[in-house]
């Protein structure tokens, strides 16, 4: 290095300098694609757990109201008419649930949804079960897999009994 001139030091500076840069902006851009990628991926994961989500509150609020006709209609043939419906859509609910819940792939997710279920079961809720001669809303606190249909949760009682009494 002592043999060069002065301008072939300052353009290997120079060049060095400019080798680093390039070096850089090429470790940086390899970066930024494989951010977006994973960004790309998170984005697709939350939009289906959302569609997902619009789905099942969409055949919540179905099945809510065909129980709601089923129980104001004075013709049992409503009733009737309505059971094999609101039995498939809460087959569509459960298997919607069940694929929400696989979708949790974290800690932190698995965390909350298991926060949200076990709250679910703090609350009051009406059941009604269509398989019954004579289906009638009841309140409860406990969600059970047992082939009847769960509306809420409420956060108080005076809500639950108003909701009842519109019926």
């Amino acid at each position: 290095m002592k043999n060069l001139s002065i301008s072939a030091r300052l353009w290997s500076a120079t060049g060095l300098v400019a080798l680093a840069l390039i070096t850089l902006l090429a470790v940086s851009a390899a970066r930024t694609s494989t951010l977006q990628r994973e960004a790309a991926a998170m984005q697709t994961r939350q939009d289906l757990v959302l569609a997902g989500a619009q789905r099942w509150a969409g055949l919540t609020e179905t099945n809510v109201q065909r129980v709601i006709g089923a129980i104001v209609a004075s013709d049992a043939s409503v009733s009737n008419h309505f059971k094999p419906e609101i039995a498939k859509t809460s087959e569509q609910i459960s298997a919607l649930q069940k694929e929400i819940d696989a979708l949790a792939d974290s800690a932190d997710e698995k965390a909350q949804l298991s926060k949200v279920a076990d709250a679910r079961k703090n609350y009051l809720a009406l059941r009604l079960d269509p398989r019954e001669a004579h289906p009638r809303l009841t309140e409860t606190r406990r969600f059970a897999r047992d082939g009847a249909l769960y509306f809420g949760p409420y956060t108080s009682s005076t809500s639950l009994r108003e909701t009842l009494g519109s019926l």
